[in-house]
């Protein structure tokens, strides 16, 4: 069997298990390091067992996938709070070196990420000052950058003033330093590009906006880019979590002659237009960048595509989906919750009650397609973190959920987007013979995962968790680490909640007949393990799910 060494960018599912799922379904045999291994917010990454890992696996696998942020610094969150200076995190990376000196033939596969400015005062994921500057950060960030591209007015100029003497001048030197180390690392990925020690990078920009220092380093690397003809071997866009299953696929696409033709269906007019909460782009472009590591196009037309995908895009402004509950019953929303307050839910209010989509209309588009046998993705992107309602009840009324080739609906767009896509090129690839079970039970594990996560989940079960159980226990609705006391009972919560979901999809699962080759089979069973919370918060669970096929 075709073998992948993945390095995960952390341990989380969205990191280590959703593209081990990903490459079952293609037929791959994706090895990974121990999951303690890998760092998290309590606990750091084992570098050095990593690298040793890392040069070990690469001596037999036939292609690697790395997250050069764990290689560098041991994951995503160290990435932020690291001190280490440039020459020890360049040092840390040899191992690339090594291998494509032994294995030239290998194709190497790098992701790394464009430090994010976190717009919350939190230092659960940052460095300790982020607490009570994180927020001016942003802003200082977002305007220092408008007003050097020339493009603010006389009241940002002001407000970068007032700013600039608020926030200590010692803090944003220690950010921009750590920010100039990193920003090195991307550009170094791209002259090892040039020098052929690695075969693509694809640098994500995590949590983004239109402007900002970590913008203007995207800028200077397209720059580079396109200087260097890397176009077809480089990309930066917005995106994080997703990219290791998007370059799983990539390596499927090239191992399979598969340059996706794909056909964008939108719930609204203004869909391809709609600027995202966490990018920095129009939807349209946006799903072109994530076509790149692909070898993607846009079909000329739906008969000419490989892929239909089918977008429900915010048609006034992407809301918080797990205020959709609260919208829906106010009585559910407690005195004081997170990022509840009226404003926000204005925003979830205006978007839910919108004339300008029409999800009832992309449901039977979606139906009619899969009934024509065209594969279809689905990517929900009309709220943020997590599904929307409407929509997501529309799908389970009308279209066969394990005919689907993907579905998407989780944290920022570019995630959604980027998982979305990559399990639907490795479903059109497996659409061409019929397959062992174990892949077509992969491929429906994997779309289990993600409607039980990014529609149950997030836009349900997380917000009866916040608005309910939570304040129940004594605790304020929070996205931060829960209590060492409390965190068995919330999981218990979880799993409660969450279990009537599972049946309901098992049921719907069960009365779909599922393509495989020139033959069907059929979903017999469907359970998962008890979900747990593996950051020990609300934001994201573990869902484990198995299928059987008869």
């Amino acid at each position: 069997m075709t073998s992948i060494a993945l390095l995960p960018l952390d341990d989380r599912p969205v990191n280590y298990d959703q593209p081990w799922w990903l490459g079952r379904a293609a037929g791959i045999d994706v090895r990974r390091p121990a999951r303690e291994w890998l760092g998290n917010p309590f606990r750091a990454a084992q570098r050095e067992r990593l690298a040793d890992w890392l040069l070990d696996e690469g001596r037999a696998a036939d292609g690697l996938v790395v997250a050069i942020d764990t290689l560098a610094y041991g994951g995503l969150i160290p990435s932020r709070q690291s001190a280490a200076p440039l020459a020890e995190i360049v040092g840390s990376l040899e191992p690339l070196r090594a291998l494509r000196a032994s294995r030239p033939e290998v194709p190497i596969l790098a992701c790394s990420i464009l430090m994010r400015v976190s717009r919350s005062n939190s230092a659960e994921e940052e460095k300790p000052y982020w607490a009570s500057h994180g927020a001016d950060m942003f802003r200082l960030s977002y305007l220092d950058d408008k007003i050097g591209a020339g493009e603010a007015d006389p009241d940002e100029i002001a407000e970068l003033r007032t700013l600039s003497g608020v926030v200590p001048a010692d803090l944003v030197a220690d950010y921009r330093g750590g920010r100039e180390r990193n920003h090195a690392v991307n550009r170094l990925m791209l002259d090892w590009l040039t020098e052929g020690v690695i075969d693509y990078a694809l640098i994500a920009q995590d949590d983004t906006a239109p402007y900002g220092w970590n913008i203007a380093e995207a800028r200077a690397l397209r720059s580079v880019i396109v200087r260097g003809g890397l176009a077809d071997r480089a990309s930066v866009y917005p995106g994080a979590d997703e990219v290791g299953s998007l370059l799983i696929a990539a390596f499927a696409c090239r191992r399979a002659g598969l340059a996706p033709r794909i056909w964008p269906r939108y719930s609204g007019v203004d869909g391809p237009t709609a600027v995202t909460a966490f990018e920095d782009r129009p939807f349209g472009e946006l799903l072109k960048a994530h076509l790149g590591p692909l070898g993607g196009v846009i079909a000329a037309t739906p008969d000419e595509a490989d892929l239909i995908v089918a977008i429900n895009a915010p048609a006034e402004s992407q809301a918080e989906a797990w205020l959709q509950l609260a919208v829906r019953d106010p009585e559910r929303v407690p005195p004081d919750p997170a990022d509840s307050d009226a404003g926000a839910m204005r925003v979830a209010r205006r978007e839910m009650d919108t004339v300008r989509r029409d999800v009832d209309e992309l449901a039977r588009a979606i139906a009619a397609d899969v009934e024509a046998g065209r594969d279809v993705a689905i990517v929900d992107v009309a709220f943020a973190n997590g599904a929307d309602l409407a929509f997501a009840e529309r799908l389970a009324a009308r279209v066969p959920l394990a005919r689907l080739a993907a579905y998407g609906a989780w944290n920022t767009a570019g995630n959604s987007l980027g998982s979305a896509l990559a399990q639907a090129v490795v479903r059109v690839i497996s659409r061409r013979a019929e397959r062992p079970t174990d892949e077509l039970a992969a491929h429906l594990a994997l779309l289990v995962i993600h409607w039980l996560d990014d529609y149950a989940y997030q836009a349900i079960v997380r917000s009866e968790v916040l608005l309910e159980d939570l304040p129940a226990l004594g605790l304020a609705a929070t996205w931060g680490r829960l209590p060492d006391e409390h965190l068995a009972e919330v999981e218990r919560q979880v799993a409660r909640r969450l279990a009537p979901h599972v049946e309901a999809l098992g049921d719907k699962l069960r009365a779909d007949s599922v393509p495989n080759g020139s033959s069907t089979c059929r979903v017999v069973a469907l359970e998962i393990e008890r979900p747990t919370l593996p950051w020990q918060r609300v934001f994201e669970v573990a869902v484990t799910p198995s299928v059987e096929l008869g």
